[in-house]
């Protein structure tokens, strides 16, 4: 038993996920807006739950970006950053590789090792949980080099307000919730 405990406090992330930048877990879309000002640049509301959109996130390298943040109950649980790149020249995507590994780089010297990696079609993600049970992933498009566009996303979530999101959203949609045993 004492074993098990032990690799399960490794496997947590070093620092607690709390959101990201100026926007933390649990804020109003009031409060967000407030933070970030004159860039926020698109809003829109789906189902009666607000989600934010500012556009471009960052115009670095060639990189455009996006980040969105997502409201259930008037409080902020999911913060969405994706990064695109164009171009087909060895050298734009030797760019966007090295932008990726710097990026994952980061997340690992922040909050450790990740605890879980997994393949989806031509994606690798991996993801962190704090002991809160928060977490951010990050996804990367592992496609072929020959394609006009690269992109990876890096997506914070609160685990309570999340939760409570994919109940409403099942509920008013009629969909059955899927139990996933661990990711």
């Amino acid at each position: 038993m004492a074993l098990t405990l032990s690799f399960a406090s490794q496997a947590l992330t070093q620092a607690p996920i709390v959101g990201w930048d100026k926007a933390k877990f649990g804020m109003s879309p009031e409060e967000v807006e407030a933070a970030y000002g004159e860039e926020m640049s698109e809003r829109y509301s789906e189902d009666g739950d607000r989600f934010i959109t500012s556009l471009p996130l960052r115009h670095s390298k060639g990189f455009m970006g996006s980040v969105t943040f997502c409201f259930v109950d008037n409080k902020l649980f999911e913060i969405s950053l994706f990064f695109v790149k164009s171009g087909k020249h060895v050298r734009e995507v030797r760019r966007f590789w090295l932008a990726l590994v710097q990026v994952e780089s980061l997340l690992k010297e922040k909050y450790g090792a990740p605890v879980g990696e997994e393949r989806i079609g031509e994606r690798k993600v991996l993801r962190w949980v704090d002991t809160k049970g928060n977490g951010l992933s990050l996804m990367m498009n592992f496609e072929r080099d020959d394609i006009e566009f690269h992109w990876f996303e890096v997506a914070y979530f609160h685990q309570e307000l999340t939760e409570r999101w994919e109940t409403k959203f099942t509920e008013k949609k009629g969909y059955k919730k899927l139990e996933i045993d661990s990711f």
